[in-house]
């Protein structure tokens, strides 16, 4: 009994020792202790949760309005003009535009010098710069010329061309119809034969369309900045921000023949009280509130309309501080505005073409609406006459 105790004990010693040489030992084939890894704490649930920023921030249309520059004078005085088909345009007293040749059945487009003599304006040399299209929505960069080509016969527009003041280097920017050419900087604006918006560089390359919405009295402002009547959106007016997309809306009417000074916005609204008639509006584009609007979410500028008091035709100008009626009204204060009134709309016979400080424009027209002859005004001199058709 004694010897098989000393066995068991025996045993039990003998399975320690064996146990203790199995375990871990700080020479030859060293394990790495397992890393704790603590799991990150899954988020709580938000119950207002930050959504993504959507195309149209909360503050973005608000943000876009206080950054419009607003037109200078010269801007002005070219908008205006723009505004009146850009049929033709002076500088350095030598007329740019249509005019006609006596049996010709449409204008062509010509350079003419323009000289005052004592009580009269006289034609001096004159040149056809393209005897193959009329011109529509002339501007000037330097001594090149750009324009819509219209066809003589049919008046259709058949793209955008441009020629030099000496009649030299004519060329075919654009090919197709289009209209409302305007140019700032280096950039033609102009609407395609879907009434897009669209641009080309003035060499006649990069054309492209900017944006898939028929639009009317499309206005290059800036490079970045455009104007346009909406179609779609009840001919309401709008600023368009090329850059970024912002699309403000200025007008719940509609609204026609826009021409900003500084940041006032002057347009045509329809008279409620005389059919057929207008009446001027204004829009301080540097004065508006906000309105949420839930379906783009964000906030909108809120702009107040001001009406003029009398009716007139629905086209006007403005050049400096003077606003009048395209009808050949005598101009008035612009900050008389809502003054404004003529009888266009019962009919029109004389049609002021271009404004400037020192020359007015106006085509005289006979009973059946036809035009008979142009009238230049010299108003530094106070001079004018009206010059027929040349030979």
């Amino acid at each position: 009994m004694k010897y098989l105790i000393l066995i068991f004990i025996l045993i039990i010693s003998l399975m320690v020792t064996m146990s203790a040489c199995s375990g871990t030992s700080s020479v030859g084939n060293t394990a790495e202790p397992e890393p704790i890894v603590t799991p990150e704490p899954s988020p709580e649930a938000d119950d207002h949760p930050e959504s993504e920023p959507s195309a149209l921030s909360s503050t973005y249309l608000t943000d876009a309005i206080a950054e419009f520059p607003g037109l200078s004078a010269a801007q002005t005085a070219a908008m205006g003009n723009w505004a009146q088909y850009g049929f033709g345009l002076v500088e350095n007293n030598i007329y740019y535009g249509r005019f006609f040749l006596k049996g010709e059945p449409a204008p062509m487009l010509f350079a003419m010098e323009l000289k005052s003599s004592k009580y009269d304006v006289k034609p001096g040399m004159w040149q056809i710069l393209d005897s193959e299209h009329s011109p529509k929505y002339l501007v000037k960069q330097g001594d090149v010329i750009y324009y819509i080509m219209l066809n003589r016969n049919t008046g259709k527009s058949l793209g955008i061309g441009s020629v030099g003041s000496d009649g030299r280097n004519a060329k075919v920017l654009y090919e197709g119809e289009c209209d409302y050419l305007s140019m700032a900087g280096k950039t033609l604006f102009f609407t395609d034969s879907n009434g897009y918006p669209s641009c080309i560089h003035f060499d006649g390359g990069d054309s492209h369309v900017l944006l898939d919405r028929k639009v009317f009295y499309l206005f290059g402002i800036s490079e970045d900045w455009l104007i346009f009547q909406d179609d779609a959106d009840g001919e309401s007016l709008h600023l368009f921000r090329i850059s970024d997309g912002a699309d403000i809306k200025l007008t719940d009417v509609a609204g026609f023949n826009p021409v900003i000074s500084g940041t006032s916005l002057f347009f045509s609204a329809r008279n409620p009280e005389i059919q057929g008639a207008f009446r001027i509006a204004c829009i301080d584009l540097a004065n508006y509130s906000a309105r949420y609007d839930e379906k783009k979410d964000c906030f909108e500028p809120v702009f107040t309309i001001q009406y003029g008091t009398t009716p007139f035709g629905g086209e006007f100008y403005i050049c400096g501080d003077t606003i009048q009626a395209m009808n050949g009204s005598e101009p008035i204060g612009l900050n008389n505005w809502a003054e404004l009134e003529d009888d266009a709309y019962r009919g029109f016979l004389r049609i002021i073409r271009f404004v400037s400080n020192s020359w007015m424009v106006e085509e005289i027209t006979g009973k059946d609406g036809g035009i008979t002859a142009t009238m230049f005004h010299d108003c530094i001199e106070k001079f004018a006459s009206k010059i027929p058709w040349l030979d």
